[in-house]
This record gives structure tokens, C-alpha cells and sequence, in this order.
């Protein structure tokens, strides 16, 4: 027995947009007997013809012609069949439905009513691809920008937050989109909470990554002195991966994992124990865990806003590892202070005028 036609699949089928399942059931049809093999091919070359040539049909004609020679029927079976069908077949103007007709007839009107459908539908599809890019390409931004000792949290207008830490560059739409797609980029570090709406995607971009959320809170690091990027995901699921051209495929982070990519090589993903080592400076401290000095040193520059210089130091002193905690609240001296005792270091401030620190190796 002939399986109902589904025009909607149909569609989806010669767009390549069909699901698997469509797609076997379509092959399948067309298996079914040679008359639905030609007529789907009879579609297929319709598809891909040229939209110039497209354009010179008059597919508004055509359907008139369609119309007046089938003698179009509301109450009348699908193509084919000569059954009723509680669906209308096409939908052009207003529900219609076709007499019955056999197959030599259906091939016979095809080039006058499926030019007609398909090329409203790709014309559609591309004009609506050239009116997204372009309304992408007219988007405002604007630009926000750290200093070392500096934080700020800026409220986007859906309610999503983003903690912007010390010596970093955020550029942000003036206005977010409430359907497609919403782009931030990012130098130096922040701190998403991203409001779930399943409508919009929303994207971090670094000068070489591309991270993708729907709602989730996360950490993105990407300073310049860094060579990888990492990023941190406290809630929810983010896809990770390279911005343009490579053939590595995006990891995907679910809740307390890590991800770090860079120089091309594949995503390396691992488990979080502790989150506030990678969290904790949107609360106000500043968290190392076995951390070496020399990266100590950096992030602690920007957090307080110093110079921290190491003297005599050799790469043994430079790679030491230590572990602490320090708040916003502590004043710097005391902080220097716990750091030069565990590597029984020195410290110099012989210049109190500036916020400069001597680390000097004895």
C-alpha cells in the first residue's frame, strides 16, 4: 500500500535538512515502486536549478495555471491517492487540496506548482541569510575595559551578568537579540552567568576560541601572557572550541570540569575539585593551589594593582608551588610578607612612593 506523501519532509529532504529517520522513510518511498523513484528525482532536479533561472519563472502564474486547469478542491483527496485527507497538501495563500490525480498528471504539473513552492523557499532562505548577516555586521558595541587592581560586573540587559577582572577588554552589543545569536569578545578574564533562553545562543570569543552556552555560569581566562585558553564551568554545559579552520572538534564542559586549548592542539578537559581556586576572585579572594611563583606573581600584580620584581631569582625559585588564600581585604604588605617568608625570600620597599615590591632571592 503507497505510503501519504509528506510535502514537509519532502522540503526538508531536498534541503538536506531532514532527520535521519525522514530520510529513511523518504528512500524508503521511493523504493516503493518506480513511478515515486522518477517523480522524486523529476523534484530533485527542480531543486537544484539555478535561482537565476529560478527567477525568470512567474511562479504566481504558474499557480494560476495550476489552479485552473486541476480545478483546485478544498474538500478533494491528496495527489494520487482519490482519498480525503485531513490535511491540506499546500499552502499557498490559503489551505488547499488536489483532486486525484495520477502520477503522469502530478509530473505533468510539477514544473508549474513545486517551482512555484521551492522557489519561494530558497529565495526566502536566502534572503533571510543575507538580512542576518547584515543586521550582524551593524551590530553596536560597546567596550569595557580593567585596570590592574580594578574589577567590574556589568548586568546585561536580559539580567545575565558578567564579572570582569582586573587588566581585561570586554566588548558587548549595545542591545542583546532576543531570537539568534548574541556575541561577546573577551581579552583577560571574566565571570558569565548567562540567563537560559533556548531561542538565543550566546558566545564568548578570544582571539582564537569560541565558547557557546545556552544558560550556565562559567570562567573564561585568556590574558596575554597566557598561551592557552581555559575555561571553568561552575553550572551547566558549555561547547568549547577553536574560533575558525581547525579540524578539532569542540569538547564539551559540564559542570566543575576545566578546559584548556591553545596552539592548535585538542581540547585537554579534567576535573575540578575546588572551584573557588578558579571562582573565588568574583567573591573577593584570590585562591592559588599549588601554584607556581612566577604566575602568582602575575595574577597577584593585577589583582592589587602593583609591580612585584624578583631579584636573583633562578628558575628553581621562579617555578616554587605554594598554596594560599588571600582577600581583597588584606593589605598588600601582609600578603608579601606570607609569600617571602614561605620561600625565605626578602623584600625591599626602600621606594614607598610607588606601589612596587623587591622579591629578592638571598
Amino acid at each position: 500500500m503507497k505510503k501519504k506523501l509528506d510535502w514537509n519532509k519532502i522540503l526538508r529532504y531536498l534541503s538536506g535538512d531532514c532527520t535521519p529517520e525522514e530520510e529513511i522513510e523518504i528512500t524508503e518511498w521511493m523504493s516503493s515502486s518506480p513511478e515515486n523513484e522518477e517523480f522524486m528525482i523529476f523534484l530533485e532536479t527542480i531543486w537544484q536549478m539555478e535561482p537565476t533561472d529560478q527567477k525568470k519563472i512567474d511562479e504566481i502564474a504558474a499557480w494560476e495555471r495550476f489552479n485552473r486547469r486541476f480545478q483546485i478542491d478544498e474538500t478533494e483527496g491528496e495527489p494520487g491517492y482519490g482519498k480525503k485527507s485531513e490535511q491540506p497538501i499546500f499552502t499557498f495563500g490559503k489551505p488547499v487540496k488536489l483532486k486525484s490525480l495520477n502520477w503522469i498528471s502530478l509530473a505533468g504539473v510539477a514544473a508549474s506548482l513545486l517551482v512555484a513552492l521551492l522557489i519561494s523557499f530558497q529565495i526566502f532562505n536566502i534572503s533571510e541569510e543575507a538580512e542576518n548577516v547584515a543586521a550582524f555586521n551593524e551590530i553596536e558595541y560597546r567596550e569595557i575595559q580593567t585596570e590592574r587592581g580594578e574589577r567590574s560586573k556589568i548586568t546585561l540587559s536580559d539580567g545575565s551578568i558578567i564579572h570582569l577582572n582586573g587588566e581585561s577588554h570586554l566588548k558587548i552589543p549595545h542591545t542583546l537579540s532576543r531570537t539568534e545569536l548574541n556575541r561577546v569578545y573577551l581579552e583577560g578574564e571574566a565571570f558569565f552567568e548567562i540567563i537560559r533562553n533556548e531561542r538565543v545562543t550566546f558566545q564568548v570569543i578570544t582571539d582564537e576560541t569560541v565558547t557557546t552556552v545556552l544558560g550556565t555560569r562559567f570562567n573564561v581566562r585568556n590574558y596575554r601572557e597566557d598561551d592557552e585558553v581555559t575555561v571553568v564551568v561552575a553550572d551547566g554545559r558549555v561547547s568549547f572550541g577553536y574560533l575558525n579552520g581547525s579540524s578539532t572538534e569542540p569538547a564539551i564542559l559540564t559542570k566543575n570540569q576545566k578546559g584548556v586549548i591553545g596552539n592548535g592542539a585538542a581540547p585537554r578537559i579534567t576535573e575540578v575539585k575546588d572551584l573557588s581556586v578558579y571562582h573565588g576572585w568574583i567573591d573577593g579572594k584570590l585562591i592559588f593551589e599549588q601554584e607556581p611563583l612566577s604566575q602568582m606573581i602575575n595574577k597577584l600584580e593585577r589583582w592589587f594593582g602593583i609591580d612585584i620584581e624578583l631579584v636573583n631569582a633562578n628558575n628553581e625559585i621562579a617555578g616554587k608551588q605554594l598554596t594560599a588564600t588571600f582577600s581583597e581585604r588584606q593589605p598588600v604588605e601582609d600578603i608579601m610578607q606570607s609569600i617571602s617568608l614561605a620561600l625565605d625570600l626578602s623584600i625591599d620597599r626602600s621606594d614607598t612612593s610607588e606601589n612596587r615590591y623587591k622579591l629578592i632571592n638571598q
